[in-house]
């Protein structure tokens, strides 16, 4: 028992170091291109500083439900990489190898692990300082552009946000992207309603969370946000908690079904929905539809559409709508997608698998606050690559550890 306590701190400062060190590494990408090139190289080593935590946590889940997610994850590995390799693709398999491992090596610790009340108040207390230098920032950059501008040679993202229509200035704060700013700010709101019953204590940093959420624009935290404040409502005045937390764990695999059916019936309307109003990424989740219906629902293999290595080690977009975007044109944001990686490179069978592991993963979980936590950060796969993304598992996983109390978790004493 005190040996699993000492290492499960050390796990939990591990993690916190690593989230500490993704703030200084956005903040620092701001001031300095040339900087960022190291930490970026640092960065990769984060998900094996965790292989050995994974392994313990396979070890004494006393429930099997983080096993059986790590089974399907893993047969969704060998798929993946045994397509891939018998098209002769071997330098393409080792490369998404590593993208993919980053997922599972992860979550799995965080959805197991819990922080002790010391390590909360120091994550809390990094929230609120983040979220306060946020505000300020986007403060200089309203009243004084050329500031800014002098301040942060590679300000960021600059592109105007799409909402009711127009077109609007997105603010992105200490980080370099507003999704970044977005998906903190969410999962903000969600760590400080989950760790207190009394509200009113929070309500201004509930509200400057609301804020920078609007403030950056990104449409789908926006709606997430509003989704969160009514499933606490239903949970805490209505105590409906059960009947939620139900509701959630089986819309995955409800959702899963559904989407595989429009797949496989409807793929030529799904096309056509998709290139309405076409965007880079609604032509990436279109190209994914005709890889999946090219390889007969089987899927491609890695370094076809959607993947690390289809944006970093192929040609495959030169051939397809994508390569006649400003993604394309401009060598950014090629893999800000991750489902469109599922559904084109792996199929029927990836979906499946993915499904299951993330299903698993929900039910793992056992308070009403982790499975909405979980499912804010699955609903956010939708339209970004948070999945495979360093910046964004970390802050999935430091909300988990922080949420789950010392009671809630499958003890392995």
């Amino acid at each position: 028992m005190v040996m699993f306590y000492v290492i499960r701190v050390n796990i939990v400062y591990i993690y916190f170091a690593m989230y500490c060190m993704e703030f200084f590494g956005s903040f620092l990408r701001k001031v300095s291109a040339d900087g960022y090139v190291y930490f970026d190289l640092l960065e990769k080593i984060f998900p094996l500083l965790l292989v050995y935590p994974f392994l313990m946590v396979l070890r004494n889940d006393s429930q099997g439900m983080l096993r059986k997610a790590v089974l399907a994850y893993t047969v969704y590995l060998f798929y993946g990489a045994f397509i891939t390799f018998s098209q002769g693709n071997q330098e393409v398999v080792f490369y998404q190898l590593y993208h993919e491992l980053k997922f599972i090596l992860m979550i799995v610790p965080a959805m197991f692990y819990f922080a002790d009340s010391l390590i909360k108040e120091k994550v809390i207390a990094v929230f609120k300082i983040i979220l306060v230098f946020s505000f300020f920032v986007i403060m200089v950059r309203i009243f004084d552009a050329s500031l800014y501008e002098i301040l942060f040679s590679n300000g960021g993202h600059h592109e105007k946000g799409f909402i009711f229509g127009g077109q609007i200035d997105r603010y992105v704060g200490v980080f370099w992207h507003p999704s970044q700013l977005g998906i903190f700010a969410l999962f903000s709101f969600v760590v400080l309603l989950s760790v207190k019953s009394d509200y009113l204590e929070y309500r201004k940093w509930f509200f400057l969370c609301f804020i920078l959420i609007l403030l950056s624009v990104q449409r789908l935290e926006i709606f997430l946000l509003f989704v969160v404040v009514i499933s606490f409502y239903l949970v805490k005045w209505l105590n409906l908690a059960a009947s939620v937390s139900k509701m959630v764990d089986s819309s995955y695999l409800l959702l899963g079904v559904v989407g595989v059916v429009l797949l496989i019936l409807y793929p030529g309307q799904l096309i056509d929905w998709l290139l309405v109003d076409p965007s880079p990424r609604s032509i990436m989740y279109a190209e994914s539809v005709h890889a999946f219906i090219g390889s007969s629902f089987l899927g491609a293999g890695w370094g076809e559409v959607g993947s690390h290595s289809a944006a970093d080690l192929t040609d495959a977009y030169i051939y397809t709508d994508i390569g006649d975007t400003w993604w394309w044109d401009e060598g950014k944001y090629l893999y800000d997608t991750y489902w469109p990686h599922i559904i084109g490179e792996t199929g029927i069978i990836g979906i499946f698998l993915l499904v299951l592991c993330i299903y698993y993963l929900a039910r793992s979980q056992n308070t009403f606050e982790l499975k909405i936590a979980w499912a804010v950060f699955v609903a956010t796969s939708l339209m970004s690559s948070n999945m495979q993304s360093i910046f964004y598992l970390l802050v999935i996983s430091m909300t988990l550890l922080v949420i789950r109390n010392v009671n809630d978790i499958n003890k392995c004493e």
